[in-house]
């Protein structure tokens, strides 16, 4: 993939971790690291979040339009503790694949292995 260096993606990372704890920080970088020596290109989509921002993803599919995101409403998430970071997987182009295959399984067990849940 071109443009997409390790270093771009572990600096994308640096903006959607900030007030995540710094061990969660660390163990997302190092996700990002083992992934990318695999070819698999992760991204961080979400870090932190605030109760409110919580409450609101916990309505989606519920009080307003959209899909069920969470099941988890404000004050139930890790990510209101700085606890929890999301990630997308990017396809060669560079664009999120949601495709769930055995570069997902890959990164899971990667996690798995550097002590994520």
């Amino acid at each position: 993939m071109s443009g997409l260096s390790l270093d771009k993606l572990l600096k994308k990372a640096e903006n959607k971790l900030q007030n995540v704890h710094e061990i969660v920080q660390e163990k997302s970088y190092e996700l990002i690291r083992q992934a990318y020596k695999e070819s698999i290109f992760v991204v961080i989509t979400e870090g932190f979040r605030s109760i409110e921002q919580q409450h609101k993803l916990y309505s989606k599919g519920r009080a307003t339009p959209g899909s069920i995101v969470t099941n988890a409403k404000g004050g139930y998430s890790y990510h209101n503790y700085g606890l929890a970071f999301d990630i997308a997987l990017l396809d060669d182009n560079g664009e999120v694949d949601w495709t769930i295959d055995r570069r997902w399984n890959k990164a899971g067990e990667i996690g798995k292995r550097i002590g994520l849940e």
